[in-house]
């Protein structure tokens, strides 16, 4: 009945759809979920989606990558068709974002070992708690962006300098996912001077969106279906556990 469904959908699909490439634009240092080793793009989210797109629905996918926040411009101003992140009101002024998400992030805080605070930080439960301290963070990230005139932030161009700006004690936290904390730490020489608080903040699910100018906003429902049963046959968490093993480029 599903694979049913699924063709279905694909033959509603124009044929000029099925036959041109969907073009992503991935930020360029985002282990494990996605990151450029020497111009390849790999990562949970460049497999998963090789899969649903390619595999199930037959589309030729190019992936390409950026600084985070030229990889936004790049679908906003539709040089690009797609990306994969958390849906904010800002991103879904100019995308349209799938329904099945291919994966929650948890999101908590981190902080350097021996900080004087530490008994404050470990009863951070919300993002509102976060303003009595120094946050270090990326460019490109919509929610503290939006946040910047309540928080005190120091920018980073990459996830692996906010890590780096922390462990030299530059800031008092950085907020992160677990997968990101979690890959980049197993190989990093700063994972005994960097500890995660027990707190959760948020679990922020990550959705394929794609920008209202694209040609592709009709292979959304049929992506959907995909990914449903991706995760009903265990794939997607296959994939995951196979990142859990994995080792972190140098620049990454």
């Amino acid at each position: 009945m599903k694979t049913s469904l699924l063709a279905t959908l694909l033959l509603l699909l124009p044929s000029s759809l099925r036959a041109d490439p969907i073009t992503f634009a991935f930020p360029d240092s985002y282990a494990p979920l996605v990151w450029n080793d020497a111009g390849r793009i790999q990562g949970i989210g460049v497999d998963v989606l090789s899969i649903a797109l390619k595999e199930k629905m037959g589309l030729e996918v190019v992936y390409k990558s950026y600084p985070w926040a030229r990889a936004q411009e790049e679908v906003r101003k539709g040089y690009a068709d797609a990306f994969v992140t958390v849906p904010t009101p800002v991103r879904l002024e100019y995308t349209v974002c799938s329904k099945e998400p291919l994966t929650v992030l948890e999101i908590g805080v981190y902080t350097y070992v021996d900080h004087p605070r530490r008994n404050e930080l470990l009863q951070i439960k919300s993002y509102e708690e976060l303003a009595d301290f120094v946050l270090v963070e990326y460019r490109g990230n919509d929610w503290t962006r939006n946040k910047a005139d309540d928080l005190n932030v120091i920018w980073a161009d990459t996830l692996a300098q906010t890590y780096r700006l922390l462990a030299a004690k530059r800031g008092d936290i950085v907020v992160r996912n677990n997968f990101n904390f979690d890959y980049f730490m197993k190989n990093s020489e700063l994972r005994n001077q960097i500890e995660k608080m027990p707190g959760i903040l948020a679990s922020l699910p990550l959705h394929l969106c794609i920008g209202k100018g694209s040609e592709y906003l009709s292979v959304l429902p049929a992506f959907d279906q995909a990914i449903s049963e991706l995760r009903e046959e265990g794939i997607i968490e296959a994939i995951i556990s196979e990142y859990g093993n994995g080792t972190l480029s140098p620049d990454s």
